[in-house]
């Protein structure tokens, strides 16, 4: 084989193993999101908030699910959170999950697109010309 048919062999090589790495980090991240919503011991008391605000359509202001401070003021500090993990509950089980995996691919996708930015780069073709720079410069 000739270099030039070689070299693009070697990129295109390298972009698919760019792709899948990407691609298994996604995997991780979707399932890693998992973790976070069934470990939160909390979660019930953030469901029974969201499910009496979208009932009563108003925000948590006294206590109603807590015997001893039946009717005293609380203070919520996430409604908006709890209404949307309530609405996310309502697919089932795994609606927080995916929920947390949409979230967390959302933030992923916003450091990808910022990383420019940061002198990042996202060309597999830059990273190989960089790569074969420093090797020849003794790094």
């Amino acid at each position: 084989m000739s270099n030039g048919s070689e070299a693009s062999l070697g990129e295109r090589l390298n972009d698919k193993l760019h792709r899948l790495t990407l691609l298994l980090f996604v995997v991780y991240i979707v399932i890693s999101s998992f973790g976070p919503v069934m470990d939160n011991v909390d979660l019930g008391w953030h469901i029974a908030q969201g499910r009496w605000m979208v009932d009563h359509f108003s925000l948590y202001r006294h206590d109603v699910f807590n015997y001893p401070n039946l009717g005293h003021p609380a203070i919520d500090e996430y409604p908006l959170f709890q209404v949307v993990l309530y609405l996310a509950w309502c697919l089932g089980w795994w609606g927080p999950c995916l929920f947390a995996a949409l979230v967390y691919g959302f933030m992923f996708h916003l450091l990808l697109k910022n990383a420019s930015s940061f002198g990042f780069t996202m060309s597999a073709r830059e990273h190989t010309t960089t790569l074969g720079r420093s090797s020849r410069s003794g790094w």
